[in-house]
């Protein structure tokens, strides 16, 4: 009876067989078969797939696959840098397919134009990037330099993946402490979560970054901040115009400063704070322009 009703359905609408079986498969497999979010982590010295690097030396920055480790879903992938910066990276997309396992980062010029991968175009520098994580002393930036190694970790959680940065025995006012950084991206949105804390709870300045440019447009709101700009890929692809933006709980910041091509939120003294990451593109529909992902970020509620 059940094989005659599916016959009945697909005879009145016409789909594809082969997006049938997908959607059959999914529903006997479970989420992970059909999971829109990825992770990727691996040494470069034998590219074999890991859920943890952790390292006495703080710095493998040039040793790890993509830098550290990457998380993504359909629309863009993050990676947080295996080294002192506190920095995380952007990596756009059309909002077409995950792309990590296949491009590793760097997809060709030929690759991006052809097969429309997505681009690597956004070039953080000596910057936070798109929601990196620092501290705050007196009006003084403190990156999160670490004197007892670093541990890097990805994996599934109940509804999406993840991907996180610990820094051991960084250094502040004189006592050393733990902070891991953790950025999560959920199967079914399109945004990515980003989770600072100190792992022994105790209460430490936070400051979220987003890099801008004198020539970007600039916004910002009540629970919100975000930059549009034009930027171009290092293997000579055309301009691509990227939006950046993040939402933020206005009780745990404490000022906004913008200095050295960023925009920083300082925030209050915590054990942890939360940000929603949110990012579009001239590469794709959705948010393929200023004013639409200004509009997003409007409407859009810390957590859904």
């Amino acid at each position: 009876m059940k094989n005659h009703y599916l016959y009945a359905v697909m005879r009145a609408f016409p789909i594809p067989f082969a997006s049938v079986l997908a959607l059959l498969l999914c529903a006997g497999a479970g989420m992970d078969a059909c999971a829109q979010t990825a992770t990727s982590l691996f040494m470069r010295s034998d590219s074999l797939q890991v859920e943890e690097i952790a390292s006495p030396s703080p710095v493998l920055f040039g040793s790890v696959g993509h830098n550290g480790p990457a998380v993504e879903n359909r629309f863009f992938a993050l990676r947080l840098y295996f080294n002192d910066s506190g920095a995380i990276d952007l990596y756009s997309k059309s909002g077409e397919a995950l792309e990590l396992e296949k491009y590793d980062w760097y997809p060709t010029r030929g690759q991006t134009l052809c097969e429309g991968a997505g681009i690597d175009a956004y070039d953080v520098g000596r910057t936070l990037g798109f929601g990196g994580i620092a501290l705050w002393d007196d009006g003084r930036l403190v990156r999160l330099k670490a004197t007892e190694g670093r541990t890097a970790r990805v994996g599934r959680t109940r509804d999406g993946s993840f991907a996180e940065l610990t820094a051991y025995g960084v250094e502040f006012r004189g006592m050393e402490y733990d902070v891991c950084m953790r950025v999560e991206m959920k199967d079914r949105g399109r945004d990515a979560f980003l989770i600072v804390s100190e792992l022994s709870g105790r209460e430490l300045p936070f400051v979220c970054g987003l890099m801008c440019h004198d020539a970007d447009t600039v916004d910002i709101g009540r629970r919100y901040i975000s930059v549009w700009g034009s930027w171009s890929a290092n293997d000579g692809s055309d301009d691509v115009s990227v939006d950046t933006g993040i939402k933020f709980r206005p009780a745990q910041i404490d000022r906004f400063e913008r200095r050295d091509g960023m925009l920083l939120l300082v925030c209050r003294p915590d054990s942890e704070a939360g940000f929603r990451l949110c990012a579009g593109s001239s590469k794709e529909d959705e948010l393929g322009s200023y004013a639409k992902f200004v509009s997003y970020m409007k409407k859009l509620v810390f957590f859904n």
